[in-house]
């Protein structure tokens, strides 16, 4: 999830009233905030807030804007000039893009990762591989928030199996 401003009412418990498949929750914030641990109401909830970013990238900003106006104002005109001026801006609109995402990556490498166990997850390591930082931190979370396993996984037949949910289920 990723949202504007932080909310206590977003740290609620991980529930998924609709088919119980949601295991955790992290919460990207956009901009620097001050969140407390104590805040959030379960183990299994990240929020991910930003070192300040929108100043490093003011300029890369005011680009993208100028082409998104270079944009409108050749959305409808005709010619190869004019086809060549939306080819060229749409290429220096993808150039500042990914110059605009690596500055937010770096913001998060920068940033810090609240969790409510205090897992100390570092951001550099985890935004060293921006596309791999959800799995990171994902699984930083399960593996605290279930450490005792709900199943032996070296069952042998005959033996008994315990289980914490179902109490304990025997195999002979």
């Amino acid at each position: 999830m990723v949202v504007e401003s932080w909310s206590k009412a977003l740290s609620g418990p991980v529930i998924d009233s609709i088919d119980y498949a949601q295991h955790f929750q992290l919460i990207y914030v956009r901009e620097p905030v001050s969140v407390a641990a104590q805040e959030l109401a379960d183990d299994r909830v990240a929020v991910i807030v930003p070192a300040a970013w929108k100043e490093v990238a003011r300029e890369e900003m005011r680009r993208y804007c100028a082409t998104l106006r270079v944009e409108k104002e050749y959305a409808t005109q005709q010619g190869p000039d004019a086809e060549e001026v939306r080819r060229a801006n749409n290429a220096k609109k993808q150039e500042i893009l990914l110059e605009i995402q690596r500055r937010q990556h770096e913001a998060f490498r920068r940033g810090q990762i609240i969790t409510r166990a205090g897992l100390g997850i570092d951001p550099r390591q985890v935004f060293a591989v921006p596309e791999r930082a959800d799995d990171l931190i994902a699984s930083a979370l399960l593996a605290h928030a279930y450490r005792q396993p709900l199943f032996d996984h070296e069952y042998r037949a005959g033996a008994c199996i315990c289980c914490p949910v179902a109490g304990f289920l025997c195999h002979g």
